[in-house]
């Protein structure tokens, strides 16, 4: 048999091999003549066999055969990776090219371009590294259109002919022998100058000009093509682009008292700061201690609420803008809360402003000890406006951009939404708290000295830092008096005869200081009692 004729030198190869070469030949039968120190079966190879051995020997050195290989070990035979499994090679993986086989990691590389391959980088000739994965720079010719990959030089034209650059506000055309740039025009600025269509483009704007979208403030870019955010305004209409500003109100453009950054404490606020509330769920006219009917659920979403009573100072703006009146009345659907359908200024609210600027000023003077108004400015700048009507009040939030609170969300603000406080500042009330009882100026009765600035009492401060929503003067809302409508979620009641009011005022009694106390009345009764702030 062909296996038992294997030497020894040659019994870690397959002896498959070798089974087929004709002239391996078996020693004869031994006779008794036979040398003692020949063995039984030992063969004595001659040339060819010993030819045979070598190659084998070579073969297993390249790897091709298995001989006592590491379990698990990889090698690469050119560009084959392989695995050696009982103690033979196998082929894991054809790498494709030697170069690729990497037995370290037992992985074939990935090549990113091919031996001898040349690319143009812009005007960078480039060739395939040694090990395929990346390249090398050649050579940097005149300009991109010279670099040429195919021929591996830089053996291109300059330029093609007709084509057009921009070399940054200069706009050039390659001439046509294709040799150089030559200068077409100088754009105003870089971003203006088109290569695409061979052109310098019109600007799309002027340096520093200002535009309103809608409620966005924006400003030329550097570039004259388009806008750039400059500001975002709490509405469209106080967008101001002959100022280029958004306005808090228009109430607090001039910043004269009570109408600009004088408001507050320390007089250092906008009176027309207006910070926005997150919203969220809470139960209205419910404190746990003086009413506890929590079956009037509410969730209000995102609003702001002016945090200061409107000013005697803010309302002399409107007045002096020529607002107010029949002829200056605002516009169908004007003021509407976001969420709350047919909300807005209604048209046939109009026919109940004053007629005119002087019947509007007369009526401002309702009571001649408590009005704050005042024909010229004066030492009630800081005092909020009454003698207002619902009409008028919602009139001056819609000049201002903003409209009135819901009753809802008003009532959010003075219970500090979730914790239910019995009044915007705590649990209890003191007359640091609040204008109440006709107390505030320490005499008895009530005199003009019962109103205060507004602002002026710190610790009546509300969770959100909201001053005077108890006491002082009360405070029109938007919904119309009647039963809490349910479910509420940004609701108002839009229908009934009387209007809310909130807060209770200077000559209040404590209870009706409550932030669950509700009042009501006429929208065209004009009393010093009755004030109001704006939302957004």
């Amino acid at each position: 048999m062909v296996a038992a004729a294997c030497s020894a030198a040659v019994v870690a190869a397959s002896c498959a091999q070798i089974a087929g070469i004709e002239d391996w030949k078996p020693l004869p039968e031994p006779t008794a003549d036979a040398s003692p120190e020949a063995a039984p079966d030992t063969f004595v190879p001659d040339a060819n066999t010993k030819d045979v051995e070598a190659s084998v020997k070579d073969q297993t050195s390249e790897g091709d055969v298995g001989a006592g290989c590491e379990a698990g070990a990889m090698q690469c035979a050119g560009a084959m990776l392989q695995t050696c499994q009982a103690g033979a090679w196998v082929d894991t993986s054809d790498c494709i090219k030697p170069v690729l086989c990497d037995a370290s990691t037992g992985k074939c590389l990935t090549s990113v371009c091919d031996p001898e391959e040349h690319q143009c980088a812009g005007a960078v000739l480039q060739k395939c590294n040694a090990t395929l994965d990346g390249w090398i720079d050649v050579q940097t010719c005149a300009s991109e259109t010279q670099c040429k990959a195919a021929t591996k030089d830089c053996s291109g034209p300059f330029c093609l002919a007709g084509n057009f650059r921009c070399t940054t506000t200069t706009l050039e055309k390659c001439n046509a022998s294709g040799a150089a740039w030559d200068k077409v025009d100088t754009c105003l600025t870089a971003g203006l100058c088109d290569a695409t269509a061979g052109v310098c483009k019109a600007p799309a704007c002027q340096k520093d000009q200002i535009n309103c979208a809608g409620n966005v403030l924006q400003v030329c870019n550097a570039e004259l093509t388009g806008w750039d955010v400059k500001d975002t305004c709490a509405s469209a209409s106080l967008c101001d682009q002959a100022a280029g500003k958004c306005h808090l109100g228009w109430s607090c453009n001039t910043g004269s008292p009570g109408a600009g950054n004088n408001c507050g404490p320390l007089g250092d606020k906008s009176c027309c700061s207006a910070p926005t509330l997150a919203g969220g769920p809470f139960f209205r006219s419910f404190d746990n201690v003086s009413f506890k009917d929590n079956s009037n659920p509410a969730t209000v979403g995102p609003f702001e609420l002016n945090l200061y009573e409107v000013t005697v100072g803010r309302f002399r703006e409107f007045v002096k803008a020529g607002m107010g009146t029949q002829s200056a009345a605002p516009a169908a659907g004007a003021g509407a809360h976001p969420a709350v359908q047919d909300s807005g200024w209604q048209n046939a609210f109009t026919q109940l402003l004053p007629a005119t600027p002087a019947i509007l000023t007369t009526g401002l003077k309702c009571d001649a000890t408590m009005a704050t108004w005042t024909d010229g400015p004066g030492a009630n700048e800081f005092k909020p406006i009454n003698c207002v009507d619902w009409y008028l009040a919602f009139a001056f939030c819609i000049w201002d951009g903003g409209r009135l609170p819901t009753e809802a969300e008003w009532n959010f603000a003075a219970a500090g939404g979730g914790e239910q406080r019995p009044y915007p500042w705590g649990p209890t009330l003191a007359q640091s708290n609040a204008s109440y009882g006709c107390s505030a100026d320490g005499q008895a009765g009530c005199a003009a000295g019962d109103i205060v600035n507004t602002g002026s009492l710190a610790a009546g401060a509300g969770k959100w830092g909201h001053f005077d929503l108890a006491g002082n003067v009360a405070e029109w809302v938007l919904d119309a008096f009647g039963t809490y409508p349910k479910p509420c979620t940004d609701c108002a009641l839009l229908t009934g005869t009387d209007r809310s009011l909130r807060g209770g005022g200077y000559d209040s009694q404590p209870v009706d200081l409550y932030a669950s106390m509700r009042a009501h009345r006429d929208p065209a009764q004009r009393s010093p009692h009755n004030g109001f702030r704006c939302a957004r």
